[in-house]
């Protein structure tokens, strides 16, 4: 399931505190945090199965994950399109997601002090759509 169908489940199930999924950001939010953790994901995804999955979920994700970076293997992907230069090309994305939350100088949060926000939601679960 798609994240934001989780978001908009969450939302309707549990209206209260409100995760804010109207607010004019929403959407800027999801963006930035979805470019700047793209350009990383051959660094990230070859540690979860080790770090996160059951033996059975590690097996699938390991064979599935690979094709998204044209790839035979996790490994393959880390050596091949990981490293300095993944993350360098994701400076300029995580540069807009610290100005997002600059806006808001009550921080540290997208909404200042409140972390009840869809730009939270957001950026913890941008990944797992990769």
């Amino acid at each position: 399931m798609k994240s934001e169908n989780i978001i908009g489940k969450i939302e309707k199930r549990f209206p209260e505190p409100s995760l804010h999924i109207d607010s004019p950001y929403h959407e800027q939010a999801i963006k930035a945090v979805q470019e700047a953790v793209l350009p990383c994901a051959a660094d990230i995804l070859p540690r979860v199965p080790g770090s996160l999955l059951n033996p059975s979920s590690a097996e699938y994700f390991e064979r599935t994950r690979p094709a998204r970076f044209g790839c035979s293997s996790l490994k393959e992907a880390l050596e091949q399109k990981g490293g300095d230069p993944a993350w360098k090309a994701a400076e300029p994305a995580y540069e807009k997601v610290v100005a997002m939350l600059k806006q808001n100088p009550e921080g540290p949060y997208f909404m200042g002090t409140t972390r009840k926000d869809i730009r939270e939601f957001a950026a913890r679960s941008s990944g797992a759509d990769i």
